[in-house]
């Protein structure tokens, strides 16, 4: 469900998806998208101080824009906050590949508490899950449904499903 809109200035248009309160000091954070430089869409997370302000503690002026590299679309739709001040962000990236047309992958990142991205966590901060199907192009069309296997690695949960493509990732 979409919790509302706002023209954040050079982010343009943003819409946020998700709102939590940090344990640690009580400031809203925000997650979402807005449009990016090449004019595709990208993470926004915003922290607002408990007045309502942006922060100017975290990224800048309050907003951390996180682009996942090649993909054209990304939208963060939930997040959780840690204790330490650590926020991860969840949602979706979506790329189109002549091959495979638009496909859509999970797509995670870390922030530290001043908004920069938690190197410890994935590839400088970010981890995109391509857990196979639901793609609009060639390839299959199964819906994504992934589960933990005994080893604790992320796989499908239907390996007998004919894939295109089939990933299997560290948690």
């Amino acid at each position: 469900r979409r919790i509302g809109a706002a023209d954040t200035g050079k982010y343009g248009d943003s819409v946020g998806w998700a709102i939590a309160q940090s344990p640690l000091d009580g400031k809203l954070v925000v997650a979402g998208y807005a449009p990016d430089s090449r004019g595709d869409f990208s993470f926004l997370v915003l922290r607002l101080n408990l007045d309502g302000t942006a922060d100017p503690t975290f990224g800048t002026d309050g907003i951390v824009q996180i682009d996942f590299g090649n993909n054209m679309y990304g939208t963060a739709t939930a997040l959780a906050l840690g204790a330490d001040g650590r926020i991860i962000v969840a949602g979706q990236s979506s790329r189109y590949d002549e091959i495979q047309g638009l496909t859509q992958d999970v797509a995670l990142a870390a922030l530290m508490l001043d908004g920069s991205l938690d190197a410890s966590f994935g590839l400088g901060g970010r981890v995109i899950l391509d857990l196979g199907g639901a793609q609009s192009g060639a390839g299959d069309r199964h819906p994504r449904v992934a589960q933990r296997n005994a080893a604790g690695r992320v796989g499908h949960d239907h390996e007998e499903r004919p894939r295109t493509r089939r990933a299997e990732h560290d948690l």
